[in-house]
Order: structure tokens, then C-alpha cells, then sequence
């Protein structure tokens, strides 16, 4: 694009990288709490310090991190951003996850709707208005130089693989998309003959997904549910020819409920659950988690926990799911509460039992950092302007995945028909990495019918995640 003498050429084609992170994950906040799941680990002279920093965010000083985008690590998304080669001809743009703000607070409205200032589509117009503020200051470095194409590479992590999806189907609009009809008569770099209908001048060269969810709800439209396929406006299907390549990451061990896929026509499905593939879970973290919805009983308050309705249909939920949960750490946690006794009702005191399933363990999060170097590599084979990965400036691979690693990677690139993992990998893989996303943990009390709302991270119907076409 430069020539020996040091001018720009003219007909520059300009390769553009836009990150879309996923619901609740924001680089900015993540960077801000780096230190905070280990304070003092290495910096043992700032750890007064660091505590203080971390308190102000939501950390406790033991190891527990908030529930929200300051609690989170970083995605796979955030990580591909900052690997992304901005050059002479390159230019990126990483849009925050729905729902968070940097150095704000979060939004549970956006999150929970996947709408409003944060939501999938704002993050769209926030894409195309960040895109023509990269180009601005392009342009002010090349006065003298002229585009004759803009070429994509889109990459997202659940709803913002939504967002990615519903930019990429805005760009095919040409001249009619959002890019489009934002573009200042002031910003002229374009060639005279450029044709924003004509796949040489504007296109897409990579889109690279993880885990694509959209989940919206639009309680005025009539949309009352995140687990259902109507996207509210945002434009979810890919048809052939968006992209020059079009891949997607699925979650084969993600079955909440809320947490619907929406397939393409280049699915890999791979172990883990949601985050385990996109990203974002601390490298360590203490896992407690309800695995059933809790029984209750009443009971005479003489007669045992143990011997309660309560608790005899629990142990039943664990025989039924026994395979599932295989060497799993799982205890049954029992206990009561008397109820009112009036005498001239009641033939005996009473009491309610409740008897839980929980499953307390350590659990690591290695096996996103694989998938982070599939899609790299795919992301790399098709162009993409990225840099090598390097383990000495993040966190590496731990050596018991590497083996995994390779099986994963051979079946994503085409080289063997399935993973092919060992009865011992798998098991490896859920007893340390695979993190248990659905589960019957009360996530708080929204209003409303009380129960459904509460276990927001509920499985769905038999236990599996809604799966929706590519439509």
C-alpha cells in the first residue's frame, strides 16, 4: 500500500476488525480488576492496596468475585480484539457486551432483555459510529489516499454474536445500511467509483462466532420469554454468501433455558458450557451450585429429615442424573421448618422439609483458551490480520488439555470427522473444566410469578437449551 518513495497508492483496500462481547462481559471493567481473584499474587508489597482497589468493585478479599462485568475475565472476543494488527491498512473496533458500561454500572434491564441503550441493537449503531471515527482519523493520517474497498472481519461472543450477526446482515444492505446512511458527506476517502451495492468494494471477509444467543424479550411486543426465536428486530440469519467464511463455535454443554442457540451453517460443536467456549470465567473459581430444583414435604415434625418425601425424591433426581454428574462432588443437603400448629386443626405438629442436590468443587478455566486458538487459526487462514498468540503475556494452556487441544482443533479445521475425546478426556474435562451454567441457584427476585423467575440459570424442558435454525 506504500510505495518507495513513502506515498499512500490509491485503490487501498482497508480491513476492519469489529469485536462484539458478550452479555456482561466489558474489557474496559476486566482490565480494571486484573488483580483482584489473586490479590498480592506477585505484587505481595501493593496487596493493602489492591484489596482496597478490588472492595470498591465487589470483591470480599476471600477469592469471590461480584456477579456482574467487573467479575468476569476476559473473553475470547476481548482477547482476539488485542491480538487484532491495527497497521497502515488495518483498523479495528471492540463494542462492550450488552448490558455494561465502562468504569458504570451494569444495566440488569439490558442484560436480562438484551435491549435498550445497551442492548444488541444499540451496540450495532455503536459499531457502525465507532467504524466511521477509526475511518475519521484514518483519513486525517491519508489525506491523499483513497479506499477502493472495505473489507470485515466480524467476531462475537452470545449476544454479541447476535450483534454480529444483525451488523453483518445491515452491511449486505449496501447502500442502504446503517454504515451507509451514517456516512458523513465530509469523509472522503472513498474511490469516485465506489459502490456500496458491489461485493468488490464492501464485504466480508471472516465471521467468527461463539455460542451465538440472542435472547430478547420485548414485554410491549409481546415477547415475554428469552428461551423463544423472536428476535424482536434483530436480524439473526446468515445466508450463504455473507461472509467468504462463516464459523461458529457451539456449547454442547449449555442447557439453561435462557441461554437459546441460534445455529448456522457452519456449526462445530464443542465440550463445554457457554463460557467455557466464549470466554470469560476467572482462571479459578469456587463452584456452588443447586443441581436440582429443591424438593419440599410436609411431614410430622417426629419423623426424620431422611425419611421426608422431600428428601426421598432428591435422591431419586440424583439415580436420574447419576451418569450426568459421574464423579462429581455431590452432597444432599436436608433441613426444616415448623409450621403453625393450632391444636383444633391440626391432628399433630407439622414442619416443611427442603432437600437439595449441591455440587461444591474447584474449577478451571482452560478450556476456553482452546477454542481462543481454534478461532484464531481460522481467523488467520481467511486473512485476518492477527498476531500470535502468546502465553507469556496471558494466561497458557495447561499441558493435561494439550492433547485435547490438538483432537479439538483436527475436528474444528476439517481434519477428522468429531472430536474423538477418550472416555478419560471427557472426564477430565467435567470434573475440572466443563463449569456447571445451569443450575437452581436463586438468582433474586425479579417480581412477578416468583419461582420461574428466580432460577434465571434454570435447565430448559428435559433438561436441554432451545436449538433454533439459521433462520
Amino acid at each position: 500500500m506504500v510505495t518507495g518513495n513513502g506515498h499512500m497508492n490509491t485503490g487501498i483496500s482497508l480491513r476492519i476488525g469489529v469485536f462484539f462481547d458478550g452479555t456482561g462481559n466489558n474489557l474496559a471493567n476486566s482490565s480494571l480488576v486484573a488483580h483482584c481473584l489473586d490479590p498480592g499474587a506477585g505484587l505481595e508489597d501493593q496487596r493493602e492496596a489492591i484489596l482496597r482497589h478490588c472492595e470498591r468493585y465487589g470483591y470480599d478479599g476471600q477469592g469471590n468475585a461480584p456477579d456482574n462485568s467487573y467479575g468476569s475475565d476476559k473473553t475470547n472476543v476481548a482477547r482476539l480484539y488485542e491480538s487484532y494488527q491495527p497497521s497502515q491498512d488495518v483498523l479495528k473496533v471492540y463494542i462492550e457486551g450488552v448490558g455494561t458500561t465502562n468504569a458504570g454500572a451494569d444495566s440488569p434491564l439490558a442484560k436480562a432483555s438484551g435491549r435498550y441503550r445497551t442492548g444488541v441493537i444499540a451496540r450495532t449503531a455503536q459499531a457502525h459510529q465507532q467504524v466511521l471515527q477509526q475511518l475519521h482519523h484514518w483519513s486525517d493520517n491519508h489525506p491523499q489516499a483513497k479506499v477502493h474497498a472495505l473489507q470485515f472481519d466480524l467476531f462475537g461472543f452470545s449476544r454479541g454474536a447476535a450483534a454480529a450477526r444483525h451488523f453483518a446482515n445491515d452491511l449486505r444492505k449496501g447502500s442502504n445500511s446503517g454504515l451507509a446512511k451514517r456516512w458523513p458527506a465530509r469523509l472522503t476517502l472513498l474511490c469516485e467509483h465506489f459502490d456500496w451495492n458491489a461485493n468488490d468494494n464492501l464485504n466480508i471477509q471472516f465471521i467468527g462466532l461463539f455460542d451465538s444467543v440472542a435472547a430478547i424479550v420485548a414485554v410491549l411486543n409481546g415477547n415475554f420469554s428469552p428461551a423463544n426465536a423472536d428476535y424482536s428486530g434483530v436480524e439473526m440469519k446468515l445466508e450463504a454468501g455473507t461472509a467468504r467464511t462463516i464459523v461458529q463455535l457451539a456449547a454442547r454443554d449449555e442447557l439453561r433455558r435462557n441461554f437459546p442457540l441460534t445455529r448456522t451453517d457452519n456449526d462445530f460443536t464443542v465440550p463445554g458450557a457457554h463460557s467455557d467456549v466464549g470466554g470469560g470465567y476467572p482462571a479459578r473459581v469456587r463452584e456452588q451450585v443447586v443441581l436440582v430444583r429443591p424438593r419440599t414435604s410436609v411431614e410430622p415434625r417426629s419423623l426424620a429429615n431422611e425419611r421426608s418425601q422431600a428428601y426421598l425424591r432428591t435422591q431419586q433426581d440424583y439415580l436420574d442424573n447419576r451418569l450426568a454428574w459421574q464423579a462429581l462432588p455431590v452432597d444432599t443437603l436436608t433441613w426444616s421448618e415448623d409450621l403453625p400448629f393450632v391444636p383444633k386443626r391440626d391432628l399433630y405438629p407439622q414442619k416443611r422439609v427442603i432437600a437439595l442436590l449441591r455440587c461444591e468443587r474447584e474449577v478451571f478455566a482452560g478450556l476456553s483458551l482452546i477454542y481462543l486458538r481454534i478461532m484464531h487459526e481460522l481467523g488467520v487462514r481467511n486473512g485476518a490480520p492477527l498476531r500470535a498468540l502468546d502465553d507469556r503475556q496471558g494466561p497458557g494452556l495447561p499441558e493435561e488439555l494439550q492433547g485435547i487441544a490438538t483432537k479439538l482443533r483436527a475436528y474444528v479445521l476439517g481434519e477428522q470427522p468429531a472430536p474423538g475425546l477418550t472416555a478419560e478426556e471427557e472426564l477430565l474435562l467435567r470434573t475440572r473444566y466443563i463449569h456447571l451454567s445451569s443450575h437452581w441457584n436463586r438468582a433474586g427476585h425479579l417480581g412477578g410469578d416468583g419461582a420461574q423467575v428466580m432460577f434465571f440459570h434454570r435447565p430448559g424442558d428435559n433438561g436441554q437449551r432451545s436449538v433454533f435454525p439459521n433462520e
